[in-house]
């Protein structure tokens, strides 16, 4: 499967992008469209392949879309990561999972600005987007909007505890630990034992 994703048609051999899926069952039809989450966990995933297995192709190709985020994805200006080209709103879970990719890219790697951009993209996304008591909003654009999504607050706590170990900073972990805290207590449904995806909220 990791071959068929890295070297086939699922991925886009002059940038080093992934494709966003097969509409095929031999994978030979693909949808082009490329987006950020889906080179977030691609990324991660060849990473920890290339880590767990000692293969270098798996670690050099997740160096090949981190090239293509940096070209396509990176908003140098904001300091985030845009959800596809051209697209200015800045997307809390995907930058979450880009941020611990990039934070475990600089690790693998050895490359420091990998992990600058993570950081980058923390510091400027999640104070925008967080508000005490409610967590942290779905998107960024001129103002952060759509409060009240489970995966914002599980991703970004995630991003956080990745950023505290590679930084030694307790404002990452002590965050992180607020929000799960909060989402824990928001998202609670009594009646299953688990957890809803989502709130109701006029924000």
């Amino acid at each position: 499967t990791l071959d068929r994703l890295g070297w086939g048609a699922m991925s886009d051999e002059a940038s080093g992008a992934f494709h966003r899926a097969a509409l095929a069952a031999d994978w030979t039809t693909v949808d082009r469209v490329v987006l950020l989450d889906v080179q977030a966990d691609l990324i991660l995933l060849f990473l920890e392949a290339g880590v767990a297995l000692d293969e270098g192709g798996y670690i050099e190709r997740a160096r090949a879309a981190l090239e293509a985020v940096h070209h396509r994805f990176e908003d140098a200006a904001r300091g985030g990561y845009r959800s596809h080209a051209g697209d200015p709103a800045l997307f809390t879970d995907a930058n979450a999972r880009m941020i611990r990719a990039g934070l475990r890219a600089s690790g693998v790697l050895g490359v420091a600005r990998w992990g600058e951009a993570a950081f980058r993209a923390l510091e400027r996304v999640v104070p925008a987007v967080y508000a005490r008591g409610a967590g942290v909003a779905h998107v960024l654009e001129n103002v952060p909007r759509i409060r009240g999504l489970l995966t914002d607050q599980v991703r970004t706590a995630g991003a956080l505890l990745d950023a505290a170990d590679a930084s030694g900073s307790a404002v990452y972990r002590e965050l992180a630990e607020e929000l799960m805290r909060s989402a824990l207590r928001r998202y609670a449904d009594p009646l299953s034992g688990g957890l809803l995806d989502r709130i109701r909220t006029s924000a």
